[in-house]
């Protein structure tokens, strides 16, 4: 074998960051764990800042970090990308000694790394950045839009402004349509897919808008005055979230009730969804499952300045099996009386990996017994009908392992330590790749 892995599997986790610290959490936000950075400054630079992270689920993550240039008194955006969660370099940075950059937002969507911002000079502007997993970072300007968000969703990009949006159906197109929003101080926006697919956008005021095209938007009565931030969906429940510690929850994209208030006296900027919990910060991290019970767990360090999804990538031990895999193609309906096949096939073939072990240490199985516990992981691996690297959702299926040597005096009982003819297996769970 070479020194690449065979898979990688990707355990979902919480993270939230300040200054230049990075906390992680593989259960679900209950505890955190402290990531030692060291990040190199860039040349020009100082005072580095964490302003977002964003991960894909194959295991890479994204620093959007800020920096000062006191020699030109501007400021600039640090990218760095690290692929097992832990390390980091720097691979980019925008900046100018006559401009200033700054970063709205950095997220994962529709298969780019994407940031959005502003450029301070002459005019503000605003200027995105994107990559895919394998590629360089690529930007484009935008005169006098500073870019506020970003959401992709029915095969459209949109880059949210204060009153306009910019649309797109490709991220790297030279030139992006202008749409009014129709009102003013635009904040945040998502894409609710499933039953009732829509974009939900949130600004000053109270305002909360929706579209189907993110073309002509509909204003939603939502009972506040008060302006909104952010907003965020598991495709079932929306939240948005703004000052004086507001809470908005919707289940219709036009009814919309206030859910239980934050902390008192907070404005929160940041939410969101990681299964089964939406996730904001601010002294504490804090996570709902409805937006209608909070969860606060405090934290050590500092404010919190958000929670994203974070994938950590973990290795296993080279199966004795090598990669066996069967496939299933499902199929909408299955026979008539003559035996007849009758239905339709249902998107792709689903892939099934049946791993298994001769020997494996206690540490090696008791880390495969977490990622079993985890359920949901991500794969990334080598599909050979598709002659091309996927990654898509998988969960874990039977285990088995027997103890194979014991250790007779450190505990109580006899504990083992050693194991043989250990087996495990992933299945494919459907649905588009990530």
């Amino acid at each position: 074998m070479s020194n690449k892995p065979y898979m990688l599997i990707g355990r979902e986790a919480v993270s939230y960051y300040n200054g230049t610290s990075l906390y992680y959490s593989t259960d679900k936000g209950t505890t955190f764990t402290e990531i030692p950075l060291t990040l190199e400054v860039p040349t020009d630079g100082s005072s580095l800042e964490i302003v977002d992270v964003a991960s894909s689920p194959s295991g890479k993550v994204i620093l959007s970090v800020s920096y000062d240039d006191t020699e030109t008194a501007t400021s600039g955006v640090a990218i760095y990308e690290g692929t097992d969660g832990f390390t980091f370099e720097l691979v980019d940075t925008y900046h100018s000694s006559l401009y200033s950059y700054t970063c709205n937002r950095l997220s994962y969507t529709g298969g780019y790394f994407v940031l959005v911002g502003k450029v301070t000079g002459y005019t503000d502007d605003g200027w995105l950045g994107y990559k895919q997993s394998g590629g360089g970072w690529s930007a484009i300007a935008f005169s006098s839009y500073e870019l506020l968000d970003i959401v992709y969703g029915a095969s459209l990009w949109g880059l949210l402004g204060d009153e306009n949006m910019l649309l797109s159906s490709d991220i790297d197109a030279s030139s992006w349509s202008t749409i009014s929003l129709g009102f003013t101080g635009a904040k945040g926006i998502c894409y609710k897919e499933g039953t009732e697919e829509a974009f939900v956008c949130v600004a000053d005021g109270g305002v909360i808008a929706t579209s189907v095209d993110c073309i002509t938007w509909t204003e939603q009565t939502s009972g506040t005055t008060e302006d909104l931030y952010t907003v965020a969906t598991n495709n079932e429940t929306v939240i948005a979230l703004g000052d004086n510690s507001t809470c908005l929850v919707s289940t219709e994209i036009a009814t919309w009730v206030s859910g239980t208030a934050l902390p008192t006296g907070g404005s929160y900027m940041g939410i969101n969804y990681i299964s089964p919990y939406f996730y904001t910060g601010g002294t504490d991290v804090m996570r709902s499952e409805d937006g209608f019970f909070w969860d606060t767990i405090t934290v050590d360090e500092g404010t919190v300045l958000g929670a994203v999804a974070y994938y950590i990538t973990i290795d296993l031990p080279y199966p004795a099996s090598g990669l066996p895999v069967e496939g299933q193609q499902l199929v909408s309906q299955s026979r008539n009386v003559k035996g007849e096949v009758i239905g339709e096939k249902i998107n792709r073939r689903l892939s099934k990996f049946n791993l298994t072990w001769n020997h494996l240490t206690e540490a090696e199985w008791v880390n495969i017994l977490q990622l079993i516990d985890a359920f949901e992981v991500s794969l990334t691996f080598w599909d050979t009908p598709t002659s091309a690297v996927v990654t898509r959702k998988f969960y874990w299926g039977n285990s088995s392992a027997i103890p194979d040597k014991w250790d007779l005096t450190t505990e109580s009982v006899a504990k083992p330590i050693t194991f043989r003819d250990i087996s495990c297996n992933l299945i494919d769970m459907g649905g588009d790749d990530l």
